[in-house]
């Protein structure tokens, strides 16, 4: 019997990777490779405080992503949001939120599920997304 689970497990494995690479090939697996500099207008938020001071400094809309690093979907998500982000400089600003650094921003704005994105304007949320979207996804749910 032990050795029928092994082979179970490692076939398992070898389907597990060969999916992840196959994700990772297409989405933001170099996101986290210092050549993927994220636009000027999105910044990592580790405070409550620093969130709260941008959120009031802020005079484009503001869209927060709740994230967590061991998310795929999350950091599929990134490099959509960083696009979006820079063909929107001027007009939007970007505040990603690790969930597990700062429990109480993920509690703030209900984040049971993950990524979360939450569309900030003039200080009060104006709409919420949850899971993965693409850049077009994105765009037209912001509206621009």
């Amino acid at each position: 019997m032990r050795p029928l689970l092994l082979t179970f497990c490692a076939v398992t494995s070898i389907i597990s990777a060969t999916l992840l690479t196959a994700c990772q090939g297409t989405s933001a697996a170099t996101n986290n490779s210092p050549a993927a500099a994220a636009p000027a207008n999105v910044s990592e938020v580790t405070t409550v405080a620093d969130f709260d001071q941008r959120i009031s400094r802020a005079k484009t809309p503001v869209v927060v992503d709740c994230y967590a690093t061991w998310c795929e979907p999350c950091s599929m998500l990134s490099p959509e949001l960083d696009a979006v982000a820079a063909a929107h400089v001027t007009s939007l600003t970007v505040l990603r939120v690790d969930v597990d650094r700062v429990p109480e921003l993920a509690q703030r704005y209900h984040a049971e599920a993950i990524p979360l994105l939450v569309l900030i304007k003039q200080g009060a949320v104006a709409s919420q997304q949850v899971g993965y979207q693409n850049r077009a996804q994105i765009t037209n749910w912001l509206g621009l």
